[in-house]
């Protein structure tokens, strides 16, 4: 596995399979607002992603965010489970 770094204040954590980037950053105390807890439906998990592959969106990111956001590089990370290093920025 590799490591993901969020920006807001430079945060890092180390990537695990199945774990999402809500879950890391939560672990490195990275700022990531989720108040539905997680479940994918406000769009308030907001990042953008600054580097590193990330798995295609799913229908519910999609529906929540639209395809625009989508492809300016937003995700939903309640709802992204990263497998190798990448940057993001947090927006709170």
């Amino acid at each position: 596995m590799g490591n993901i770094k969020f920006y807001k204040e430079p945060k890092e954590a180390e990537i695990r399979r199945k774990t999402t980037l809500l879950r890391l950053a939560h672990e490195a105390d990275a700022g990531v607002k989720a108040p539905c807890a997680g479940r994918g439906v406000c769009g308030k998990c907001l990042i953008k992603v600054k580097s590193g592959d990330l798995p295609e969106p799913s229908e519910q990111e999609i529906k929540v965010l639209g395809e625009e956001k989508i492809k300016e590089g937003y995700r939903m990370s309640c709802l992204v489970e990263v497998d190798e290093d990448c940057e993001v920025e947090v927006y709170v």
